[in-house]
């Protein structure tokens, strides 16, 4: 598989052991915006070291399926230096584990079957308008990020290297490249601009430059 992306992610030097130049990753990030607002379970903020922690539950759908995980809002006490980030686990966070848990404990009456602590319509959403040729997203209360950067999230412990690196270029081999992507309900051939051509062919900047005599 041949990746091409302006960011690094945990299992990309597993290129250099050789790629399959007929099934190419075009890892674009791109966030979405949700129209309606879907309450996840959250900690509610807690302030630890002059700053407020608030997390929520979310979704990681990696290559037909999906795995919790949790988006972690840090301010300060005024309102500023926002960072947002995901995380697999909170086991570094233990007062907002406990918190989650708690929040777990009290709505559990609203779970379903005990597989999704975020509401299934975002879900549903998601299924009807993801393109087929994207292979990760993570769904979040208000937003669905697709192809994100997964090194950061410590998802490593659940889908190894090797064993991610695979999984999408099955999945992608999976998807054939003529075949028509969906968009908000409607079918539509997948756009890939002349430079991502260009580089999936094995060309770059050099290979139509005249040599100097």
């Amino acid at each position: 598989m041949k990746i091409l992306s302006r960011y690094k992610d945990y299992y990309d030097y597993l290129q250099k052991y050789g790629q399959d130049e007929n099934i190419v990753y075009t890892r674009r990030l791109e966030e979405i915006k949700l129209n309606t607002y879907f309450y996840p379970l959250e900690s509610g903020p807690i302030l630890i070291n002059h700053r407020f922690w608030n997390a929520n539950t979310a979704k990681l759908y990696f290559c037909g399926e999906y795995t919790d995980i949790y988006r972690v809002h840090t301010y300060n006490e005024k309102g500023l230096n926002n960072q947002i980030f995901y995380l697999s686990s909170l086991e570094y966070y233990p007062s907002l584990s406990e918190k989650i848990e708690k929040r777990k404990e009290q709505f559990s009456y609203k779970l379903h079957n005990g597989d999704s602590f975020i509401d299934k319509k975002i879900i549903k959403i998601f299924e009807k308008n993801k393109p087929d040729n994207v292979p990760i997203a993570i769904l979040d209360h208000a937003r669905i990020i697709y192809n994100p950067t997964l090194q950061n999230i410590g998802i490593a412990n659940i889908y190894p290297a090797e064993q991610a690196y695979q999984r999408i270029a099955q999945y992608l081999a999976n998807v054939d490249s003529g075949s028509k992507t969906k968009y908000k309900g409607k079918e539509i051939i997948p756009k890939i601009s002349d430079k991502d051509m260009a580089a999936a062919k094995g060309f770059d900047k050099f290979s139509f430059r005249k040599e100097r005599k």
